[in-house]
């Protein structure tokens, strides 16, 4: 596998958004796994150059949200939030 840009930026954006939330929580692996499983990864790598509306938005966030709670919980992780979730996505698509 080539180690691309984006494969940088993303190992540093899921660092970065694993640190902001995982005080006495979960640890790095298990957060950027959350990440990339919730399909926030993903959209990113395919569309960062095409703009979405604020309604787009919302409704990926949201399903964002729940996929990263519905893999902390399967990873038994407790204090699963709707708000660390939304703060694990926040800082992670400012990198």
């Amino acid at each position: 596998m080539n180690y691309s840009h984006f494969q940088h930026r993303h190992n540093f954006a899921a660092w970065c958004a694993a640190r902001a939330v995982q005080r006495k929580f979960a640890k790095t692996p298990i957060l950027k796994e959350a990440l990339e499983k919730s399909g926030v990864v993903e959209f990113i790598n395919q569309n960062e150059e095409n703009p979405i509306s604020q309604a787009e938005f919302d409704k990926l966030h949201a399903d964002w949200c729940g996929a990263i709670i519905e893999c902390w919980k399967n990873k038994n992780v407790d204090g699963a939030s709707y708000g660390r979730a939304a703060k694990l996505i926040a800082v992670y698509i400012r990198f």
